[in-house]
Parts: C-alpha cells; structure tokens; sequence
C-alpha cells in the first residue's frame, strides 16, 4: 500500500503513524514532544487532549529499551493516563525482563510494529469514509454519486 508518509526511517515513519492515528481520533498528536515544557525529556510521540497529556508512545526500533522505558515511566509520572511502547516482536521478552518488577507495567501496552502498520492503513480508509458519513452540508446537485 503507497503509505503518505514523509519520513526516510523506520522509526520516523512510525511516529508519523502515530502522530495520524491521534490526530484522527481527536487528539492534539505531537511528534517529538517533551513530556512537560520544561522537561528535559522527549516522547517520540504524545497525544494531548487540548493541553492535557493522555497518551506518550516511544517506538524502540534499535535503541536502548531501558532508556525508551525511562522515557515512559517520566511520562506516567506527569499524568499521562496511558503509555505504549512500538517495539519489533523479538524484543517483548527482553522488556517484559525489565518490567517485571516496575508498576509502569499496569500502564504500559507493547504494540508491535506490524500492529501499528495495520492500525494506520485501517484508520486512513476508515476516517476518509467516516468524513464523509459526518458530512452534513447542503450540496447543489442533479445527480448523486456512490460513495465507494
């Protein structure tokens, strides 16, 4: 499927990913997005509701799990009520590991990468029909067309 992204990498193409899916569910989507204004850390992606954190995503392609992790558990700590972690399917047993002990994991989802993928390509023919079905507005026409 010929995807809209602009992204070269991976990991940016599946932050732009989230950044959509938020985005088309009502939320303030942010990519890069510091977990407070003044804090010196950054999710990969945040869903605002308004100003308000709901939703940090850190997409783990490569990197250190502890640090993505790290980033989570800041996040959770300044009230965002959810927080994923996009990891590749090989790494969930390494991050289960180092989060046995730690209650991030009564918040934390892993999503896999083919997950998001299917939630991305799902939500872009789902929300283009969905506008057109909120759609009310009057249209001067002789003809109508089938929505398709």
């Amino acid at each position: 499927m010929e995807l809209e992204l602009e992204a070269a990498s991976l990991h940016d193409r599946l932050g732009e990913m989230a950044q959509a899916i938020g985005t088309w569910m009502g939320y303030n989507a942010h990519i890069r997005h510091k977990v407070t204004p003044e804090h010196s850390v950054e999710l990969d992606v945040a869903w605002l509701r308004g100003k308000n954190p709901d939703v940090g995503i850190e997409i783990q392609i490569g990197g250190s799990i502890v640090e993505a992790k790290d980033r989570l558990d800041q996040a959770r700590r300044f009230n965002y009520r959810k927080v994923i972690m996009v990891i590749e399917e090989d790494q969930l047993d390494k991050l289960n590991d180092r989060v046995k002990f730690d209650e991030l994991r009564f918040w934390l989802d892993a999503w896999s990468i083919q997950a998001v993928y299917r939630l991305y390509t799902a939500g872009q023919e789902f929300f283009s029909l969905y506008e057109r079905l909120d759609e009310s507005r009057y249209v001067d026409r002789q003809k109508l067309e089938l929505v398709k």
